[in-house]
């Protein structure tokens, strides 16, 4: 168990890391390669729509490879890794993004001023609010959902449910019934 757990966070860290090492490269490259003439508000939003695309583009492959694949510990992982790595990048490009915007909407002069102290209100006030619209969502619809569904993992993966068919473990109801009565017709 020991051995497991710091193998559990050398992964984290290296997917973190990695994330953060694209994320640092990516914004380079479209600050300076892809919309250098673009203001910095599209480039950031840029970087973020295409980090998102990649992110939907890889979490389909791996829906597509992952049926014939699920029983391979080395895949499993390295797709849960990916997907990791992807989420963060996407969160880290939209983050960065919405911190560009609200930097421009709240700048202000450096001195003390009625529009400085607006500016933090704002942020403060967004802070706030945000999350305390976004964690009873949460709470109440994501996790319970994100809870069955390891269980559904669980027992999909399960090794005693290994010499189940594809088909049996999805309990996909009336198949055998209805493939059979499809191929008399």
């Amino acid at each position: 168990p020991r051995r497991r757990k710091v193998a559990h966070v050398v992964r984290t860290c290296l997917v973190m890391t990695t994330a953060w090492g694209w994320l640092i490269v990516g914004r380079w490259l479209f600050h300076t390669k892809f919309l250098q003439e673009h203001d910095p508000m599209t480039v950031c939003t840029g970087f973020a729509v295409v980090c998102t695309s990649l992110a939907l583009f890889m979490v389909a492959c791996f829906g597509v490879l992952a049926p014939s694949r699920l029983h391979s510990c080395s895949f499993r992982h390295a797709a849960f890794a990916g997907i990791h790595g992807a989420s963060l990048l996407v969160a880290l490009a939209w983050e960065g993004a919405l911190a560009h915007a609200l930097n421009t909407l709240t700048a202000g002069p450096v001195v003390a001023s009625p529009v400085s102290w607006w500016s933090l209100a704002v942020k403060v006030t967004l802070a706030l609010l945000l999350p305390s619209m976004v964690l009873p969502v949460y709470a109440v619809h994501i996790k319970p959902a994100v809870l069955k569904a390891e269980e559904e993992q669980l027992r999909f993966l399960s090794p005693e449910s290994s010499s189940e068919s594809l088909i049996g473990k999805l309990r996909w109801p009336g198949w055998p019934e209805q493939a059979t009565a499809a191929a008399r017709c």
